[in-house]
Order: C-alpha cells, then structure tokens, then sequence
C-alpha cells in the first residue's frame, strides 16, 4: 500500500515543537497543550534544523529523557535551535541539556527523586524592598554591608589575596560614608546586595553569594535606573576583568567593553573593563518578567523523576523555583528566551501543571490557540474532497471510536463514494452489531455494509485453545472476508484508496524507534491488511489523540455512549474465553459481560475505569444454590485504570458494588456459581487475559 503524501499538517500552522528525548512522558505534553488549543507536534530529537525551521513553530520544548547528559553519546539536539529567536522550554532531562548547553554543570544527584514534591516558586524580586543608604543617617547599616561586601567578593573575586581584600576594605568603607547615591536591597530585614551610582556610571554591585542567580543584581540595576539611571542616554559601569561573572553578568545584559585598563578607578593593579550601553538597550534588556508562573500558587506539589540534578547554572540565568530536595527545579534566562523546569508539568500529579505550559505557549510563545476539532473537521473534509474527488474509498469499520470517526468524516467528504464495511466475526459484545448499525443508519446517515461471518469465524476457531494461534485464525479470516466484500463493490477497479484510523500516537511510536523511544506496543489493526490490496492508504487520523478522535466524533455527530466505550481488542471475545471457543460460551460471556457495564453505568463507575470486562475461565467449581449442589463455570470481573494502556492499575471498585455484581452474574447467568475479581495491574500483567 502506497502513503498518501498529504497531511492536514500542510494546512495546520504547528504552534509548538516538541523534540522527543525518549520520556515515558513526551505524549502528554502534546496533549496538554492541544487541550489548550494550541496546535502542537512531536518529532524526534535529531529532528534537522532545516526541518525545525520550514514547520516555523512559535516554541520549541524539549522533553524528558532516561539518558544522562553526561555521558558518551547522550542524545544531544541541533544546537541550532538555540540560535532561533523563538522561546525553549527544557523539561527534566531537556533543562539539563540546556543548562550543559550554556556552561552550567550537571551531575548524579546524591538523592534520586521519583514522585511528588513540593515546589517552592522564588518569587524573590517581589518581596524585595530598597532604601537609600547615607551614613549621617544611617550610621548603623556600614558594617552590615560591609560584610555584605566582603562575602560577595569571596565568591567573585576569588583572585584576591587576603592582604588586598583587607586593604579593599577600607576603601569600600570609605566610599560608602562618603556617597550619596547607595541603593540597598532588603528582604525580610536582610540586605540582600547593595548598588553606588555617581552620575550615570554604576561604581559598585554587589549581591550576596546566598542570593546569586535570584534576580537581585537585575532588581538593583531597575531601581537604580528609575531613580538615578533614566535621565542618561549612556550608562557606564567598571569591572575587575578577572572577575568572570561580574563581567559576564554585564555583557549579557548588553553592556559593551569600550575601553580595558591595567588599573582601576582608585589606581591599584587591577585589570579593569570599562562598559557602556545605550539608555534604551538597558531598560529594554532589564525586562524580568517571565510569566512561566503567573496565576499559579506558590507553593504546590510537582512530580519528579530524575537522577541527575543542575548543580551550577549557566550565567544569566535565573532561579524560579526549588524543592526540598532539589535547589534549581525552575531556571530563566528571560533575555535568550531560555526556560527550563526540573520537575513535569504534563502530568496530572503536578498542580498548575497545565497552566504553567499555557504560560510558556501563549504568554511567552505568543501561539495560536485557535485548534479545535470543528476547525480540523472544516480542513479536513475539504482536504479529503481535494485528494480523493470521484475515487471510492474502501473502509473497515469495527464498531469502535477511530473507524467509526474515519467513516463518518470520509462521508462528510465523499459522500456514496464511501464503502464501509463491518464484518460480524460473532464474537462481538452483547447488542453490538445491532448498535453499530443503528449508530451509522440514525445519527451518521452513512449507510453500512454488513457482512455476517459469524458461522466461518466459529467453524475456524473450534479445538483451537492456544491463544496465539487464535489470534492468527481470527485474523486471517478477517482478511478473507473483508477482501471478498471488497472484490463485490472492485470489479472495475473503481476503488482506489483504503482508509485505516491511524492515531496520532501511531505515527509518532514509528518514528521514535529510530531514536531513544522504545515501542512498547505494536499498532495493528485485526491481522493487519494485506499488501496486495493494492490501494493507496488515506489516514485522516494521524494527527489525532484519542481525545481529540472523541471530540472529532461528537462534533460529527456520534452519540457520547459510543465515543466514550471502552476499548475492545480486535480477535473480540475469543481472547476472553480461555480455551475453545463456541457458541455456547459467546453467550454466556455475553450475558455476564453485559450486566457488569450495565452496573457500572447504573453506579456512575463507567467513565471512571479505563477498560472493563469478564471473562470465562473455563474453570469448574462446586457451589451450592438452594439446596441443590452446582459444579458450575466461573467468570472472572476486570477493570483496570489507565493513560493509554501500556501501563493499568487494577481499578479499586467498592467491595458492595463487586458484592453485588457478582449476586446478579450468579443469579442470571446460568451455568455460572462463583465470581473473582482480577487484582492483577500492568505489567507484570497483561489488561487482557490472552
């Protein structure tokens, strides 16, 4: 079969980037994200740059990873990115990438942290408050700052020896008691750093160690610019060359080296940079909001998985956040548009998770949250006409979601061109043809061909106990049957493509395998469709969650009781009896299996589980009912909680609901004395029993 080349994508402006690094995680971004309607695609992490810059997205995110940046052939992306003008939000292993990126050191955290936290959001420069230092009025403050002074320059001015950081001293002092434009930083009753101002030249900054990268020094140079700074086109500032952060401190703010002396302003032995910028490059540069926390508490909990941590951050980034265990959980450098958490945002255990990724996409990124499913319905359909004009499309329709919504939108488009065919294998769901039939002739006006094989699809399975072999008999003869309808309605060659409800997170599990994802599921359809049906393939779906299939499905008019149905496997009910399968069994499965969805509807439970079911164990043992003794079949109840199935949770229903669920099976399924509820979650085992 032969891809059909054309995508909605061509038409759908991808708002966010997503480069996939391998986390477990990666899809829920996307999804979070698209839920907020911005338009957002995931692609591998050696995804070319060429290719980044023709999908000209607003934002780029990198995700999560199980790899450490460290190491020999860590997963690295195109460094070009960096280089886009467009915002970048690290996750996890994607902070540490940029964090590596930009010179700060990542290493193997002493404590690994898996699970909830609570963060702490630093929203620093909003408690801080500023007074003016003079020493006639102030005369008790000098020694505070002085030592302010002292523990900031043994950080930064490491190359000092003792006798000049003491002779240092008292020229600081000095020139505190003497000057009249000294700003001082207070938090909580402590001085947090301290900033002199004579004219437009900036003679002194200093920040103490405790709250370096915390926007402090940035906050100073704002209050100095309001005060003092605005009245200048050019400001000034010197500093001691050898101290590499100062300078680099201000050259990320903007600030040019114009002129480099062997000595400094009080004629000691100093090698000094002298730095200048225009007035409006400095207001503009001294813009700190951030908006990656906005509306959000701050403190809250967040999930973590990580075993490594960002020890130092590069220069000019900032700290948004820390947890108890972990101090750079949030980092900014507003200025390159470099954003980076620690902890995941896209999964539900995190509080304001999804509103800090609506921050960074339509605050930061400024996208589009136009996306929604009448909007892709409209592109669509005319994308279909577009392609498909006067061919037929062949479709196999199962009953479930994605075939179903595929149905209904090709009719939309093509109107009788359209042949849906539904195969009847009998092992459907009790009443399920008879829905789906209905589903198609009263709410989607799309007439269905039915073809029944239910009396084959039993001939074939009978003796048969392996479960694998099942599978393949199932398979094989679905083949048989669909292509025989099939040839009814080809005999000229008329149809030309063959629809399939490809998802979203098909085609991304296809392409990850060539990079760091692993698939841990194979996507098929019911034995897969043979290749020499020769029909070109037409997936509406792809670009499609499974979310998004059901909102698709209810603007095209499908009723809620079948968008919203539980999975159901391909080879049907045969893989929920254990061993032969006969008529005789079906319906007993049937029966069972209908009144268990039928008390979870009654209980509210239904749309709480992700998947729900019976099955037959085939298993015999004695009961007593009445006064009569029973050697009779027992059922076993199964429901499970989970994302996307790879992973499930055994769902824990109340024990008066299973109480009464298993009274109504013994009570109405003959031949069936003794009920157990399966406690078993995925892995080790599977959701299904074959």
């Amino acid at each position: 079969m032969q891809k059909n080349p054309t995508s909605s994508t061509q038409i759908l402006q991808t708002q966010i980037l997503v480069l996939d690094f391998g986390s477990q995680y990666t899809q829920l971004i996307a999804r979070r994200l698209r839920e907020q309607g911005v338009y957002t695609e995931i692609v591998p992490y050696f995804e070319s740059l060429d290719s980044i810059k023709a999908k000209n997205p607003r934002g780029i995110i990198l995700s999560g990873g199980p790899a450490s940046v460290y190491e020999k052939d860590a997963y690295k992306p195109d460094s070009g990115i960096f280089d886009l003008g467009i915002p970048v939000l690290g996750i996890c292993y994607g902070m540490q990438i940029i964090a590596q990126h930009f010179g700060g050191k990542v290493i193997k955290a002493k404590a690994q942290e898996f699970g909830k936290a609570t963060l702490e959001v630093l929203n620093l420069q909003e408690s801080l408050t500023f007074c003016e230092f003079n020493h006639a009025k102030f005369p008790q403050m000098l020694e505070a700052l002085i030592n302010l002074w002292e523990d900031s320059t043994k950080s930064t001015y490491t190359f000092l020896k003792d006798k000049e950081r003491k002779a240092m001293k008292k020229e600081v002092e000095s020139h505190l008691k003497q000057a009249q434009c000294i700003i001082v930083a207070i938090s909580k009753e402590d001085f947090l750093g301290f900033i002199g101002i004579e004219k437009n030249h900036i003679e002194m900054l200093f920040v103490h160690p405790k709250f370096f990268n915390r926007g402090v020094g940035r906050a100073l140079l704002c209050e100095a610019y309001e005060r003092f700074l605005k009245q200048y086109e050019q400001i000034q500032a010197t500093c001691n060359e050898q101290s590499t952060l100062s300078s680099a401190f201000y050259h990320h703010l903007g600030f040019k080296t114009t002129q480099r002396t062997q000595k400094n302003n009080s004629g000691r032995d100093f090698p000094t940079l002298h730095l200048t910028i225009t007035k409006e490059e400095f207001k503009q540069n001294l813009k700190t909001s951030h908006n990656l926390f906005e509306n959000v508490e701050t403190q809250f909990s967040v999930w973590m998985s990580h075993a490594d941590k960002v020890k130092s951050i590069p220069q000019g980034f900032v700290e948004l956040a820390k947890s108890g265990n972990t101090h750079y959980c949030a980092i900014a450098d507003t200025k390159r548009k470099l954003y980076a958490l620690q902890f995941h945002p896209e999964v539900t255990h995190t509080q304001w998770g999804a509103e800090i990724l609506r921050n960074f996409a339509l605050k930061i990124c400024k996208a589009d949250s136009s996306w929604n499913m009448y909007r892709f319905a409209e592109f669509e359909i005319t994308q279909l006409k577009e392609t498909l004009k006067t061919s037929k499309v062949l479709c196999a329709v199962s009953g479930g979601v994605d075939s179903s919504v595929v149905a209904a939108l090709l009719y939309r488009a093509i109107g009788e061109n359209l042949i849906p065919v539904f195969v009847d294998s009998g092992l459907l769901r009790k009443g399920e043809r008879e829905a789906v039939e209905k589903m198609f002739r009263e709410n989607l006006k799309v007439p269905l061909i039915t073809a029944d094989a239910s009396a084959l699809f039993l001939k074939r399975l009978k003796g048969v106990v392996e479960p694998e072999i099942k599978r393949k008999i199932i398979g094989k003869t679905f083949i048989e049957v669909f292509e025989k309808e099939a040839k009814k309605y080809n005999a000229k060659g008329e149809i030309q493509f063959l629809a399939q409800g490809t998802l979203y997170p098909d085609v991304i599990e296809s392409v990850s395998v060539k990079g760091p994802s692993k698939t841990i599921k194979s996507h098929h359809n019911v034995g897969g469709l043979p290749k020499n049906l020769n029909f070109k393939l037409i997936e509406p779906l792809r670009e499609l969650f499974k979310d998004e299939v059901r909102a698709l499905g209810a603007e095209l008019g499908i009723p809620k009781s079948m968008l919203m149905r539980h999975p159901f496997p391909g080879p049907g009910l045969a893989i929920r009896i254990l061993g032969e399968v006969n008529r005789a069994d079906l319906d007993l499965l049937r029966e069972a299996d209908s009144i268990f969805i039928e008390e979870l509807h009654k209980a509210k439970l239904y749309d709480s589980v992700w998947q729900a079911f019976c099955v037959l164990l085939n298993v015999k043992s004695v009961g007593v009912m009445g006064d009569n003794r029973t050697y009779d079949n027992t059922i076993c109840v199964r429901a499970v909680e989970a994302i996307d199935g790879m992973t499930a949770s055994f769902a824990h229903l109340p024990h008066d609901f299973l109480e009464s669920v298993s009274n109504r099976i013994i009570n109405e399924v003959k031949g069936i004395n003794r009920v157990v509820y399966d406690i078993t979650s995925k892995p080790p085992g599977t959701i299904e029993w074959e």
